[in-house]
């Protein structure tokens, strides 16, 4: 199969380009060339700006399936809503089967969120997924994503300069995590045996966020400080919680464990005081 993935460069994106092109012909859509670019040569690489409609038409021409990886984000540091849905017009205009990358952070007030469509009026992209499912594709709906060497998860929740960490919030919240490995087979999963419908992609795991902490504190000897400040904040100040049944119904199962138990290998060496998570 032919799999067009845009944003193929990007964290997610790279991982489930690599695991792709294994058993498929993947073109990967990226802004310029860099070292994903250079080291997956397995991907047929096409450079260019997915806000040029022509270049993501030209890009996606021969492609069977596109995975709409990329994410889009303003200058104000918000997902650009508007991109997204051009780049969404442009693929469906094209009658092109879609998986798209949707989140499970959208909705903030603690309700659970099941596998099925949910209201614009909580998050955005929930119109975006209905209306790609109406045209026949899947959605995947991403947990906190860590791991392989790369993301954002180190960035947001490491000491500060004065070896301080801070956290906010109820302590019994908790984040839906998805190591990158098991997230890009869950890809994988969907582009093989995918049903029209949504998927999550959260390990299982009820990952208190500040028990999370509590072991970068132990490891690191950094303190915890009860005060909002920072990016992390924002995931702090409500529980997501949801459920992964459509997923695990296709045959997918995570197998990297829990983040506490791969957090020792996600704080650098120097930030520790010789001490191990066991």
């Amino acid at each position: 199969m032919k799999i067009a993935i845009t944003g193929a460069r990007g964290y997610v994106g790279r991982f489930v380009a690599q695991a792709l092109s294994k058993e498929h012909d993947v073109i990967g859509l990226a802004r310029s060339n860099c070292q994903v670019t250079e080291d997956l040569t397995r991907v047929k690489w096409c450079i260019g700006d997915l806000e040029d409609i022509n270049y993501l038409k030209s890009s996606i021409e021969h492609a069977d399936l596109v995975i709409h990886c990329a994410m889009s984000y303003t200058q104000e540091g918000n997902e650009d809503d508007k991109l997204d849905k051009q780049i969404v017009d442009t693929i469906l205009a094209q009658n092109k089967k879609v998986i798209y990358t949707s989140s499970l952070f959208g909705v903030k007030d603690g309700r659970l969120i099941v596998e099925k469509t949910q209201s614009s009026e909580l998050y955005w992209r929930f119109q975006q997924e209905e209306r790609i499912l109406q045209a026949g594709g899947d959605v995947v709906r991403l947990g906190f994503v860590y791991g392989g060497n790369a993301g954002y998860f180190w960035e947001i929740v490491k000491p500060d300069s004065d070896n301080n960490v801070y956290v906010t919030g109820q302590r019994e919240s908790i984040w839906p995590m998805i190591q990158i490995y098991d997230l890009a087979n869950l890809y994988l999963t969907v582009v093989e045996h995918g049903q029209n419908q949504i998927y999550h992609a959260w390990d299982g795991y009820q990952t208190q966020y500040f028990e999370i902490f509590n072991q970068i504190s132990w490891v690191t000897g950094c303190k915890i400080i009860n005060q909002r400040l920072g990016y992390a904040s924002n995931f702090m100040l409500s529980t997501n919680r949801v459920t992964n049944s459509n997923s695990i119904s296709l045959g997918w199962k995570p197998v990297q464990g829990d983040l506490l138990s791969n957090l020792d290998g996600l704080i650098p060496e120097k930030y520790k005081l010789n001490l191990h998570l066991t």
